[in-house]
């Protein structure tokens, strides 16, 4: 469940400052829009061009950078324990959580379907967060998404995403508050490690 939903969410995000595969992309005016929600519809069109032309997973790895926050996403994720990491540990589990979605969901992205529709029924926007509850549909299904934003670094950064009540930074935070409990935060950071390895070694394998 949490993969599907995953996989929509980076593809609608992803597809805010979108550029054509093999093009440089633009410069730091590229999501600049007034509100959330124009922030999310104004990238839709352009990540369909982007999936028609077959990006590449690296591609879609440098246009992802620019839409999620991984920062927020991490201290959320540990909750309260995050307040008690040091700064390395912090930044060190940043950057593996990042490693390892990015390794286990951009080669799905960049095979996803380009003909998906978008709807958004609702926005709530307040102090710098939004969120848009949307009906992403394909050929086969209708999938309802919550999307959490907040204005960082001049845009709109996704950070959550909600499906039938259940988010991706809720289900992170359990993990992770279990792992604490049995084995601290470096239990944490070595699972991290590993979770990545194996990504990356199943990566290296030649195609069938």
């Amino acid at each position: 469940m949490m993969a599907r939903v995953l996989t929509m969410a980076l593809a609608l995000a992803a597809g805010t400052p979108c550029w054509a595969a093999g093009k440089e992309p633009p410069k730091a005016a590229a999501q600049k829009a007034g509100s959330a929600r124009q922030a999310l519809e104004a990238g839709v069109d352009s990540l369909r061009e982007a999936l028609k032309a077959h990006a590449t997973a690296e591609t879609l790895a440098g246009l992802f950078a620019n839409v999620f926050d991984f920062e927020e996403l991490a201290r959320l994720s540990l909750g309260d324990a995050w307040a008690a990491q040091s700064k390395d540990d912090q930044a060190r589990f940043a950057g593996l959580l990042r490693a390892v979605i990015e390794a286990n969901y951009l080669p799905r992205l960049a095979t996803a379907p380009s003909d998906f529709g978008l709807n958004v029924v609702s926005e709530q926007e307040e102090a710098g967060t939004a969120t848009l509850r949307v009906q992403a549909s394909g050929k086969t299904a209708k999938l309802p998404l919550d999307f959490k934003l907040r204005q960082a670094k001049g845009k709109w950064l996704l950070f959550d995403t909600v499906v039938d009540g259940v988010g991706l930074v809720d289900t992170y935070q359990e993990q992770f508050s279990r792992m604490i409990a049995k084995s601290g935060m470096p239990g944490v950071l070595k699972a991290l490690e590993a979770k990545k390895a194996a990504l990356d070694a199943q990566k290296a394998k030649p195609a069938p």
